[in-house]
């Protein structure tokens, strides 16, 4: 058996990639679920991640010493490396007309990084523990590995080693959100945009707001915004993705025609798909911001008294993709506030040396464990083996037992006797081997193991006496 995973990341990838690469998962999972070799696997997805975790049949699940990592495309160092090219290379047939996506895209998602054994569990570990993360420390990744496990599991993809390593990978995560400040207030992306958009605007709270988007961000981006008292959410229907997404949060749904009268009403528009399809164009924000100085004016003739209403507030952007959904021109405009992503990373609270010191010790700890849990395992069909051969013969003696309602002393003796003598008889013969190929010193060594029983020491022993 052999633990492997591949990924195609934020580090070392443009957003785009990723995206193209997220588009293809679900076209991935359908042949991974078809190769023979491929025990199980669990497909983690975010919008800045495409990673798959793979347990196959062959080799050995080996959580040594890590090795060097390696590229998956015309990597063949181990059989799940062949059986994911194939797999890329098996795309085409899978790409359908509601993705929209041009097969020459195939080649833009071909280098996924390859880690394997300690690697792809190290690796596993750091991402569910938030240390992989573009902002380290951020709290919404341990969820999104969590819903990939329950995802794995309803599917039927999660074989029993992938169980074991992404469990003890989320306790670990917990860990190190218990024990040190890594993932404590300020460590989330989305939280750490909305904290900046309060400092920029003078603390005012939206009260209503649009997202754009579907990626992991838009529910933490949805919780957030409840949890900070915004009375009503809107999201725009970019796909039959949203639809559901919508339903799924008890959002408003808005199509591109409502778009402008929508920017015009709202304080706060957040967008995480990253698609690299501009939706708000600078037209549509200076139309909106046209409508919201209208809106000003009418309630000021009405109601001069009323210095509350949103339209005196400026329309904030928060651009949470790394390839940008919001023009950068739209931060030139009037009475607009734009924040990108890149403006997050740089007001991201400082971690402390001894944080992140302490998160990395619970990951080496839980990999520590984790190893043990695996080794253990590894010999633990051979222990029942060794248990049930011995049983099998102590029930062949107790059969070969006088039918009689009491043993004679000699009777008992010579049943243990004739049982010790068939146990030894195999190891015997092994020794009898091992001599003739002058490879004695092994058999004894693999005895004194087994057994407990120092040969040197009995040896001195019985000369001593």
């Amino acid at each position: 058996m052999a633990f492997d995973v591949f990924s195609l990341t934020h580090s070392g990838n443009s957003l785009r990639v990723v995206e193209v690469a997220a588009a293809f998962a679900d076209a991935i999972s359908a042949s991974l679920s078809q190769k023979t070799e491929v025990r199980g696997f669990v497909k983690v997805s975010t919008c800045n991640r495409v990673e798959f975790y793979l347990h196959t049949d062959t080799g050995g699940t080996d959580f040594g010493p890590p090795t060097t990592p390696c590229i998956a495309e015309g990597d063949t160092s181990s059989v799940a490396a062949v059986i994911f090219a194939q797999v890329l290379q098996g795309l085409e047939p899978f790409i359908t007309e509601d993705r929209s996506q041009d097969p020459s895209h195939i080649q833009e998602i071909g280098n996924w990084r390859h880690r394997q054994a300690c690697d792809a569990l190290n690796h596993l570990f750091r991402v569910a523990s938030g240390l992989d993360s573009m902002v380290v420390g951020e709290r919404e990744i341990s969820g999104q590995v969590r819903r990939a496990l329950v995802q794995a599991r309803r599917e039927g993809t999660c074989s029993g080693l992938l169980d074991s390593c992404f469990s003890a990978a989320l306790r670990t995560s917990r860990k190190v959100a218990q024990l040190t400040g890594l993932t404590s207030a300020g460590r989330s992306t989305v939280g750490v945009a909305f904290d900046l958009a309060a400092d920029l605007t003078g603390g005012n709270v939206p009260s209503k707001a649009l997202i754009i988007g579907t990626g992991s961000y838009a529910g933490a981006v949805v919780a957030q915004l409840r949890a900070r008292g915004v009375q009503e959410l809107l999201s725009f229907r970019s796909s039959e993705r949203a639809v559901t997404f919508a339903a799924g949060h008890e959002l408003g749904l808005i199509d591109a025609t409502e778009l402008v009268k929508v920017l015009a009403e709202v304080d706060m528009v957040i967008t995480c798909s990253g698609t690299g399809r501009v939706v708000v164009t600078p037209s549509i924000v200076a139309e909106a911001l046209g409508e919201r100085a209208k809106r000003l004016a009418d309630q000021l003739e009405y109601q001069p008294e009323n210095q509350g209403n949103p339209g005196n507030k400026p329309l904030v952007f928060i651009d949470m993709a790394l390839n940008r959904d919001i023009p950068v021109e739209v931060a030139d405009m009037d009475n607009v506030v734009l924040l990108t992503l890149q403006d997050v990373q740089k007001h991201v609270p400082e971690l402390s040396t001894q944080a992140i010191s302490r998160a990395e010790e619970l990951v080496a700890q839980g990999l520590d464990a984790m190893r043990a849990q695996a080794s253990s395992a590894s010999v633990a069909p051979a222990i029942t083996l060794m248990r049930d051969t011995i049983t099998a013969l102590a029930e062949e003696e107790v059969q070969r037992l006088p039918q009689v309602q009491h043993l004679t002393p000699e009777q008992a003796a010579q049943a243990i006797r004739r049982l010790a003598a068939r146990i030894a008889h195999t190891p015997t013969l092994a020794a009898h081997q091992a001599v003739a190929q002058g490879d004695g010193q092994h058999w004894v060594d693999a005895f004194t193991t087994v057994f407990g029983i120092d040969v040197l020491a009995e040896f001195r022993s019985e000369v001593a006496s």
